[in-house]
């Protein structure tokens, strides 16, 4: 039997339980943006939990982000941006809430392997396919690749673009055969094009990391050239030279001094400059901070 039939299970094995589709009409909703059902299907999905018959689970790092959450709520009332740090707090708990249910309705092999699937379709057909498209389009933000919502930052949807691709790799390396191979095969090819379409030197920089990583614990070397050769190809022949000159930028970067010089539009030293004042924030508050999520506001008062 293929392994991944081993230790995943069939689809057919995977029980679907109340809080089990309410989590994936979750990850339709948040992934893809086609209807409003986000907030619907996670309070299905609670509702679900606390319906099954079996001990509810709390792993440690759910302990720890609620003691984090708690210690951010005491510290909140010595905030001076208390109504950033609220809504803050209330983004905070609605995440401990959706990581609550994730680990009590997925339960077997069978459905953990089925969830990840589900979630890089819904990655692949929404976000990484409407930015692609925006891209042929003509609709870009500076000629770098975007889609809508919280994919419509260049940098944003290049570092979103990392999770999926980490599952799709996971998935190569387990799946033998079968429609769920060909998809992650493709997503393992789509994702990084993406990533450089988007033109992040940050992710840029991280996607050849993970491609050298990769390339060292491949065990057989001349595939992984041969797979790389192609991609770099594909790349090639793909992406605008205004992204291979945006890329180049980062070579300039040897010191303080000559940080404009990495692109025109002087991002890299607006990040400078949001590093040196957050330095400074952190000397004047080194062990409350300013306030979970008030970072933002603080900066502008800092910078002024």
């Amino acid at each position: 039997m293929d392994r991944a039939y081993e230790r995943y299970g069939r689809v057919s094995q995977i029980s679907w339980s109340l809080g089990y589709l309410g989590l994936l009409g979750y990850i339709f909703a948040i992934v893809s943006y086609r209807l409003p059902i986000g907030e619907a299907s996670i309070i299905l999905a609670l509702i679900g939990v606390f319906l099954e018959p079996r001990r509810l689970k709390l792993p440690q790092f759910l302990i720890l982000f609620g003691v984090f959450l708690a210690w951010s709520a005491l510290w909140s009332v010595a905030s001076q941006f208390s109504g950033a740090v609220f809504m803050s707090l209330e983004t905070g708990v609605k995440l401990w809430a959706i990581a609550f249910v994730a680990v009590n309705v997925i339960r077997t092999p069978a459905q953990f392997r089925f969830f990840i699937v589900f979630f890089i379709a819904c990655f692949a057909f929404w976000p990484a396919r409407g930015a692609i498209f925006n891209f042929l389009r003509g609709y870009t933000a500076w000629d770098r690749a975007i889609w809508k919502f919280i994919f419509e930052n260049p940098n944003d949807l290049a570092a979103l673009c990392f999770l999926p691709l980490s599952i799709a790799w996971a998935l190569v390396a387990t799946e033998r055969r079968g429609l769920f191979r060909w998809g992650a095969l493709a997503s393992v090819v789509v994702f990084p094009l993406l990533i450089l379409l988007t033109q992040s030197r940050g992710a840029f920089l991280a996607l050849l990391v993970v491609a050298g990583v990769g390339f060292f614990r491949h065990k057989k070397k001349a595939k992984a050239m041969f797979l790389g050769g192609a991609m770099a190809v594909l790349a090639l022949a793909m992406i605008p030279n205004s992204a291979w000159e945006r890329f180049r930028g980062v070579a300039t970067l040897t010191n303080l001094e000559n940080v404009a010089e990495a692109d025109e539009e002087g991002s890299a030293e607006q990040r400078l400059n949001i590093w040196k004042t957050a330095w400074i924030i952190i000397k004047d508050h080194p062990f409350s901070g300013v306030g979970l999520g008030a970072y933002s506001q603080a900066h502008v008062r800092y910078a002024a």
